[in-house]
C-alpha cells in the first residue's frame, strides 16, 4: 500500500532488498496437487490400483528442501474405505491416508467438473463438515492458502469426448480460480501421461497445451508446462490407466524439472543436489 511505499522510500536500499525477499519468500511452499485419479491414487481395498506420483514427489522433497514445503488440500473422492482400515500401508498407494490428506483430486472428474463441481456431495478433509453441497475449484480453494499448483487433468475429458481446445479452456478457468485467491501463485501445468487408448488424442493435447500455456502465464504468476507425458508408456500403466510405482516416480522427476527450479528463483530455497 502507499503508505508502505512511502515507509520504504526512507530505508536503506539493502533493507528494501530484505524486506522484499521475506515479504515473498517467508515460511514454507504450499504447494497444492489438482487433478483426478491420476494424482488421487487409489487404495489397497478400492478398484483403483494406481500409484500417485505425490509419494515419490513427497520423498524427494523431504530429501532436497526438508521443512521448507507443506502440501495442502482439502478434497479426495474415492477415499470412502471404512476408517478401520485406513494404515500407513494405503500411503504407498497416496489416496486419503494417515499421512497424506492434502491435496485436490477426484476420481473420474473433468477439468470443467474441478471448475464447477459435478452435482454430487462430497467428503472434506479439512474439518468444515463430514459432507458438503456440490463445491466448485471457488468454494474449495476459499479456506485454502497455496504458493504453486500442480495440475494434471484431461484424461477423463479425452474420455469424454471433448476437445484438446475446451479442455485448455476449462485448465485456464481453474487457473482464473486460484489467482483469484493468490494472485502471485505459479502454475505447473501436465502435458498429461498417455493412456492406452487413447494415446494420439493426448499427443494432440498436450501439443496444444505447450504451444498456449504462454499466452496465460504472467511475471506475477507464472505459467509452466511440465512434460510428464515423456517417459511414461503402457508397461508403467496398472489398467491402461493409472501409473504403477514406477510410473507415478517417474511423473515426479518430471514434476520436480520444473518445480525445484522455481523453488530457487521464485521462493528463493536452497535446493539440495539429489542423493
Amino acid at each position: 500500500n502507499r503508505g508502505l511505499l512511502l515507509r520504504m522510500r526512507a530505508l536503506p536500499l539493502f533493507l528494501v532488498v530484505l524486506i522484499s525477499v521475506f515479504e515473498c519468500c517467508s515460511g514454507v511452499v504450499k504447494i497444492l496437487c489438482i487433478g483426478d485419479s491420476i494424482t488421487a491414487g487409489g487404495t489397497p481395498f478400492s478398484n483403483v490400483k494406481g500409484r500417485t506420483y505425490r509419494v515419490q514427489l513427497r520423498k524427494d522433497l523431504e530429501a532436497r528442501v526438508p521443512g521448507e514445503f507443506e502440501f495442502v488440500g482439502n478434497g479426495c473422492d474415492g477415499c470412502k474405505t471404512d476408517a478401520s482400515k485406513v494404515s500407513d500401508k494405503r500411503c504407498d498407494f497416496g489416496c486419503k491416508s494417515k499421512l497424506d490428506n492434502n491435496f485436490l483430486a477426484f476420481w473420474g472428474w473433468t477439468a470443467s467438473q474441478m471448475v464447477e463441481g459435478n452435482g454430487k456431495e462430497y467428503t472434506r478433509t479439512d474439518g468444515l463438515g463430514k459432507k458438503v453441497p456440490p463445491h466448485g475449484m471457488a468454494q474449495w480453494v476459499e479456506k485454502l492458502d497455496f504458493d504453486v499448483a500442480l495440475i494434471h487433468l484431461g484424461t477423463n475429458d479425452l474420455g469424454h469426448g471433448k476437445t484438446k481446445e475446451r479442455i485448455f479452456t476449462d485448465v485456464s478457468r481453474i487457473v482464473e480460480v486460484l489467482r483469484a485467491k493468490n494472485p502471485k501463485v505459479s502454475v505447473l501445468i501436465a502435458q498429461i501421461i498417455p493412456y492406452k487408448r487413447g494415446v494420439n488424442k493426448v499427443v494432440d493435447l498436450n501439443k496444444y497445451v505447450a504451444d498456449h500455456a504462454p499466452s496465460i502465464s504472467t511475471e506475477e504468476s507464472p505459467v509452466i508446462v511440465a512434460n510428464c507425458f515423456q517417459g511414461v508408456n503402457n508397461t508403467h500403466l496398472v489398467d491402461g490407466i493409472h501409473p504403477g510405482e514406477e510410473g507415478a516416480a517417474i511423473m515426479a522427476r518430471s514434476w520436480e524439472k520444473q518445480l525445484f527450479p522455481l523453488l530457487e528463483t521464485k521462493y528463493g530455497l536452497k535446493v539440495k543436489p539429489p542423493a
